[in-house]
């Protein structure tokens, strides 16, 4: 079985919607971030780690991906390797991490994150320019396509729409109406309800439960 160690709403929620979506068994362990317990696993002590025996492995998408790809046989969330599919799945994915989050997440630091005494206010217009600039590409390439790799809904669905959930929190505009109604279709996943729930009882049970599992 799968551990996972997480927190509700960070990055982490992406990995367990993976789980849900693939319908695989999993363990969560909550955790605050920069836990000690965390730096044993993980040297920037940030979340999530997934754990499955002699494997840690860290950053959100990578653990996606893997994932996706290791039981490929539960869900169709990642196409085959190598295939021109997958190629344009890298591409979604290295565009989501880079162009759609690094100004969602430059954002947050500097509005919520880092202590006021080194939070650069100046810099968040240009955060939503830069974000808005994505957007608008997003909203070109996805054109009247369900999900971004068409039909078939992927991982690069998932980290595409936690990243619009989380600007849309900080209420940042999603831009153009496919946008949106994109967002909207992405989120609306029995699995992303399913994936919140089971970090919220997580993070509600008793210590010693956790302990004991």
């Amino acid at each position: 079985m799968y551990a996972l160690y997480t927190a509700p709403r960070t990055r982490g929620t992406r990995v367990v919607w993976v789980l849900e979506e693939l319908g695989v068994d999993y363990e969560l362990r909550i955790h605050a971030p920069r836990d000690n317990e965390i730096k044993a696993l993980n040297p920037l002590r940030k979340l999530p780690v997934l754990v499955d025996g002699d494997l840690v492995l860290t950053e959100s998408a990578a653990i996606c991906t893997f994932l996706a790809d290791r039981h490929r046989d539960s869900a169709s969330l990642s196409p085959p390797c190598p295939s021109i599919e997958r190629a344009r799945f890298d591409a979604w994915n290295y565009y989501v991490l880079t162009d759609l989050e690094t100004p969602v997440w430059t954002f947050t630091k500097n509005a919520v994150v880092y202590p006021e005494k080194i939070r650069v206010a100046e810099i968040l217009p240009a955060c939503k320019k830069e974000f808005q600039r994505s957007i608008n590409a997003l909203a070109h390439k996805l054109g009247e396509n369900d999900y971004l790799l068409g039909s078939e809904f992927s991982v690069s669905d998932i980290l595409c729409g936690h990243t619009l959930a989380w600007a849309r929190s900080l209420e940042f505009d999603i831009g153009p109406d496919n946008v949106g109604a994109y967002a909207d279709r992405v989120l609306a996943r029995p699995a992303l309800s399913r994936a919140r729930a089971r970090e919220r009882d997580a993070a509600q049970a008793p210590a010693e439960a956790d302990d004991a599992t």
